[in-house]
């Protein structure tokens, strides 16, 4: 069964007592710091109210992103760099309060993220590549380690 028909995972995000204001499109071009501490979030477009991990799981993708990109030797502002000292800071605080459902959670979204660049990919100017690459690097990706 794969990950997005799987009844459990349609039910992860369904706590009506934890919904909270959720950025929706957090991260790190919309971050802003002083180099130590945050300072400001930009780009509160996508916002909604909705589970507390959201933000939190694609902050997580978007790590595997940013290291996809510097190993394309495409990543010319250090994101990567950037994006593992942000998920150190997170890992050490006491942001995720279940790691084990967070894992599922963020492995649910991680499926819906990939079925959305398939779609880019499709429609992109080169498919066949791009599809290629996008299987690749699911097929080599583990996602989440904490």
């Amino acid at each position: 069964m794969s990950i997005i028909e799987d009844i459990e995972g349609m039910n992860l995000f369904r706590n009506k007592d934890k919904s909270i204001l959720v950025h929706g499109d957090l991260i790190i071009h919309n971050i802003l710091t002083d180099g130590r501490n945050l300072t400001g979030v930009l780009d509160w477009e996508l916002a909604l109210y909705g589970d507390p991990d959201y933000d939190l799981c694609r902050l997580f993708y978007y790590q595997e992103c940013a290291k996809a990109y510097q190993e394309q030797w495409v990543d010319e502002t250090f994101e990567s760099y950037y994006m593992d000292k942000l998920m150190n800071a997170i890992l050490e605080s006491s942001l995720i309060k279940d790691t084990e459902l967070f894992k599922k959670k963020y492995y649910f979204m991680r499926a819906i993220f990939y079925l959305n660049a398939l779609y880019w990919s499709i429609n992109s100017s080169d498919p066949e590549k791009n599809i290629s690459e996008l299987i690749g690097n699911w097929n080599q990706k583990t996602g989440l380690s904490i």
